[in-house]
């Protein structure tokens, strides 16, 4: 369809192994409620690839602007081995008297399989209230678009991630779910250039989830678990933080940064301005803070605990400040003057004066207990260990829960918690509980265990020599 003006495609079943609508210089075109399905059915005619080289697309709009796009079906094979198409692309689609408004709405599709859900390039677009499954990339912007998505459901991306932009002029995410993203990327979401914003979104499973190099970054309100990511065997994709920014102006706050064990929670390098990063939750990751070469850095109100084998790293020469954070534990980092402290490790010129002795916000109802310090020890036999037994009662966000009742219980080796084989012990305001053992009188392994009322039991292990 060339150069109409209000045209609509609605109610359509439309199949076959080629571009099935194709748009161009057309204005105010709609585009509603019908099924395009690209599978390869074998049939005559079906030669198209949807590879690289072309980019076929089930539906192509070019040079055209206020296109609406809505309650479509998009479904393609899920297999990169079969070459299959883009669902939607947009060349050129923009308003060319009013290049910041959307040159398309897109809003309720469906995709399942394809190439990617949506492939813009040079394209102003809003999505909306959309999913995309099973992808082989979720979006893809390819130079100066801009991209707000909101209200966006993307879930497992076979090859490419859930959203790729590069060169972007702006690129904004909003309360939008990403997960199981990072089969063959390092990260479900990659921009690089422009302004790009992401904000009260959710990203699970994913191995890390985003990365952005550019002029300005702002992440905030986001809950980002990477505790259901497991990496297939062989992979070597690599991550440096869940969140990893590179770029002139930083803004990182509010966010829930939890359970990666294979990169930190927060990484931030490059700002050119005061990089902001505070009030988050950063826990459970190999690191908590990653900073890079950074002008200067404004921190506060963080809760950075719990993370192994450090909650802080400052990869640069400078000095870096963050006060006014919690460690996990009212005593501070580990490390410092009190050696009685379990809070998370400081590594490199951070300075962590003035912390905060207890959490933002606790927990309510306690749903598991962590591994603080304190396992693995050694020590002459019928002496007490250097170091407590810590441990951690959390509830189901990871927040600590306080009042609870931890019991230490000997389970061999003939040891004591002073003098008997257990002891109860209630949390404090930082869900800590701590228990120290004084070894059995034999040489050899001494175990114990730590349990709340139904809740997991840990186990720590010490040997006497």
């Amino acid at each position: 369809m060339d150069s109409s003006t209000g045209a609509t495609i609605a109610l359509n079943d439309l199949a076959g192994r080629q571009r099935l609508v194709l748009i161009r210089t057309s204005n105010g075109a709609t585009i509603q409620s019908n099924q395009f399905d690209t599978r390869p059915l074998g049939l005559n005619g079906e030669v198209f690839s949807g590879g690289a080289l072309f980019e076929w697309a089930g539906l192509e709009i070019q040079s055209s602007w206020q296109a609406v796009v809505s309650g479509n079906g998009f479904r393609d094979v899920a297999r990169a081995d079969q070459e299959p198409f883009n669902a939607m692309r947009f060349v050129d689609v923009k308003n060319p008297s009013f290049p910041s408004q959307p040159g398309a709405q897109v809003s309720t599709n469906i995709v399942v399989g394809n190439r990617s859900g949506a492939r813009s390039e040079n394209a102003n677009l809003s999505i909306q209230e959309s999913r995309f499954d099973s992808t082989l990339t979720g979006v893809v912007g390819t130079g100066s678009d801009i991209l707000t998505l909101q209200n966006d459901t993307f879930h497992t991306a076979l090859q490419g991630g859930c959203l790729r932009a590069t060169s972007a002029s702006s690129i904004t995410l909003t309360a939008s779910w990403f997960q199981g993203c990072t089969a063959g990327v390092a990260h479900a979401v990659v921009v690089s250039g422009g302004f790009f914003r992401v904000q009260q979104s959710t990203f699970m499973d994913n191995r890390a989830a985003v990365a952005h190099s550019g002029t300005s970054f702002s992440a905030t309100g986001n809950t980002v678990s990477g505790a259901g990511f497991s990496p297939a065997p062989g992979d070597t994709l690599v991550a440096q933080a869940a969140l990893e920014a590179t770029a002139l102006a930083i803004t990182i706050a509010q966010n829930t940064l939890t359970g990666h064990r294979f990169n930190a929670g927060i990484k931030a390098a490059g700002g050119l301005f005061t990089a902001r990063i505070d009030s988050n939750l950063v826990s459970t990751n190999s690191l908590g803070l990653l900073l890079g070469s950074l002008s200067s850095v404004s921190a506060r109100d963080n809760e950075i605990f719990d993370n192994t084998p450090a909650g802080a790293v400052n990869q640069s020469a400078s000095n870096v400040d963050l006060p006014q954070t919690w460690w996990g534990d009212g005593r501070g980092p580990r490390g410092l003057a009190d050696s009685a402290a379990t809070g998370d490790s400081l590594v490199g010129n951070v300075n962590p004066g003035g912390w905060n002795t207890g959490p933002r916000s606790i927990g309510t109802v306690a749903a598991a207990v962590r591994t603080v310090r304190g396992d693995g020890q050694s020590a002459p036999r019928n002496t007490a260990l250097p170091r407590l037994f810590t441990v951690r009662v959390v509830d189901a966000t990871g927040r600590p829960v306080a009042g609870v009742s931890v019991t230490f219980r000997i389970a061999s080796g003939g040891g004591s918690f002073g003098g008997s084989n257990q002891l109860k012990i209630d949390t404090d305001a930082n869900g800590l509980a701590e228990a120290r053992m004084t070894l059995g009188t034999t040489p050899g392994v001494n175990t114990a265990t730590a349990t709340a009322s139904g809740l997991n039991t840990l186990t720590f292990t010490a040997t006497g020599t």
